[in-house]
């Protein structure tokens, strides 16, 4: 069984930093600090999952959710939004977008993400 790839999309150095830490121990991680970068990855790369900010200058997640549930080879692919945005509409957008949950920050470390396929 090969290890599952998380691609993690997030323009936060630490942030990216803390969640590759956490994750790193079960699953490959990539990190992309734009958009851009994550729809280039796509290219090359085949995911097990999405963790996503939506405030991602110049671009935002919500832009990345659309992108990727348009894509039909990847309408399954899990879309996990960890955002500092705590207003529902944010929450309702990247629901109604195709995000699977939505998380905000700060989150508890000691919370364990696990990706099921």
């Amino acid at each position: 069984m090969s290890i599952e790839r998380i691609i993690v999309v997030d323009d936060d150095l630490n942030m990216t930093k803390l969640l590759n830490v956490m994750l790193k121990s079960d699953y490959e991680v990539d990190v992309a600090h734009s958009v851009e970068a994550a729809l280039q990855n796509f290219k090359t790369q085949d995911y097990d999952a999405v963790i996503v900010d939506l405030n991602i200058p110049p671009e935002s997640g919500f832009e990345l959710i659309e992108k990727v549930r348009e894509d039909a080879s990847k309408k399954w692919l899990p879309i996990i939004v960890l955002s500092g945005k705590e207003k529902s509409e944010d929450r309702i957008k990247s629901l109604e977008l195709g995000a699977d949950d939505y998380l905000t920050k700060p989150f508890r470390i000691k919370t364990e993400i696990k990706f099921t396929s």
